[in-house]
């Protein structure tokens, strides 16, 4: 063969192999860069653990290109697409020729109780999930009319955050102005049924033939508790869903990250999971100085967030002078207040509480039993242990030992907040 035809094979395969390059070049271009990310995830079965796992190593590298406040503003939408990229996840396949997850591997798989956590390995195309997400915060989000809504969208940082939590949600319900009194029909309670006796826990010696129990329901105002959950879900960095009162509860949420740059706050629930809300990046540093630690020294007006996220048991029972006290009259035929006591507590008059609460053990449930308000502790999850929760309602009942002379004067009983 002549060097000529030697010369021209060489060009045919160079040519061919140019192709194979360009297109292998192409193909990886199309799949984009991939990163790996280590995530995990909690759910009823491996499956959706797995998922769930998949979910946070996408939401995780959302925050390497969408910046805090378009996070906020667009936060349904992303969530909503984040879910659906892994709705067809397969723990039985490791690699994915299709979407934004290019691999998942499960690390590990750990039965708690009645939950799956998954520890997992998730390969990302960085490129097409960018352009996905990019897409669905490309536009304004319409937000809602109500007072956080509107003070959300005027000033989407974190001074506005800790406005909310702080001026239109926590406060207000610490000093028990969004919160509504409803007392029920007096019972006797010796006719009580004997379970229910037990679980009030009133000691015999508090007790006597003539006993009254009066119901007394205390629920946080409707629209209130819709703005704040709506503002909770709009700028909290994380939620999760507590199933609580079954003998076990779990939190896959940092229980730590409240003592540098956040906090935890609760919503409590009777007929359905709880939810525990994270913010994150609402607590700025304090000037650790004699006035800032002396709770005692505090005007009520001057109350800090920090206070709510660390130390609320601690700063609930410090301060517990400045809330607001539970007073109960009870009034004659003509409207004359016949005994008026305030956190009544004596033999005569006294309030227990419902038993269907978990009550925490920092000490500030005996300031707060009145109050839609109380330490995330109460949620009734051992690991939540700081933090705040709200309470959509409480229930107290109202126990009177008066002689059947004294009861027969008594038309009337109101129960109300008597303010410092």
């Amino acid at each position: 063969m002549s060097d000529l035809a030697h010369t021209r094979g060489f060009i045919r395969i160079f040519a061919t192999l140019a192709l194979v390059l360009t297109a292998w070049l192409q193909h990886a271009h199309a799949q984009g860069e991939v990163e790996v990310v280590l995530a995990s995830g909690v759910g009823s079965t491996v499956e959706s653990a797995s998922r769930n796992a998949a979910e946070n190593a996408l939401t995780q590298v959302v925050g390497t290109f969408i910046d805090t406040e378009k996070q906020i503003a667009k936060r349904t939408e992303i969530r909503a697409g984040v879910q659906s990229l892994t709705k067809s996840i397969d723990t039985r396949m490791s690699e994915f020729s299709q979407g934004s997850i290019a691999s998942f591997r499960s690390l590990e798989v750990i039965q708690d109780g009645g939950l799956v956590r998954v520890e997992a390995e998730v390969g990302v195309r960085v490129s097409e999930f960018k352009a996905y997400v990019k897409k669905l915060a490309s536009d304004e989000v319409a937000i809602g009319s109500n007072v956080f809504a509107q003070v959300a969208a005027a000033e989407r940082n974190a001074t506005s955050a800790q406005d909310i939590l702080l001026q239109k949600i926590l406060m207000p319900a610490l000093s028990g102005e969004v919160s509504e009194m409803r007392t029920g029909e007096p019972l006797v309670y010796a006719q009580l049924d004997p379970e229910f006796q037990q679980a009030l826990g009133i000691r015999p010696d508090m007790l006597s033939p003539t006993t009254i129990v009066i119901p007394v329901q205390i629920s946080l105002q409707e629209g209130f508790l819709d703005n704040a959950r709506e503002a909770f879900t709009n700028i909290a960095a994380d939620r999760e869903r507590l199933v609580t009162n079954t003998g076990s509860c779990y939190s896959r949420l940092p229980q730590g990250v409240y003592e540098k740059r956040g906090m935890l706050v609760g919503l409590h629930s009777f007929s359905a999971p709880s939810d525990l809300f994270l913010f994150t990046d609402v607590l700025l540093e304090q000037e650790q100085n004699d006035d800032e630690w002396n709770f005692n020294l505090r005007k009520r007006e001057s109350w800090r967030l920090f206070f709510f996220g660390t130390g609320f048991g601690d700063f609930v029972v410090r301060n517990h002078e400045k809330l607001p006290q539970l007073r109960v009259q009870l009034k004659g035929a003509d409207g004359q207040v016949l005994l008026e006591m305030l956190n009544p507590a004596q033999r005569e008059l006294f309030v227990v509480r419902d038993p269907r609460i978990h009550y925490g053990r920092d000490g500030s449930e005996d300031y707060l039993a009145h109050l839609n308000i109380g330490s995330a502790y109460d949620l009734g999850c051992f690991s939540v242990q700081n933090g705040v929760a709200l309470f959509p309602e409480k229930r107290l009942y109202l126990v009177m030992n008066l002689q059947a002379s004294q009861l027969e004067k008594v038309k009337s009983v109101e129960v109300g907040y008597a303010l410092p």
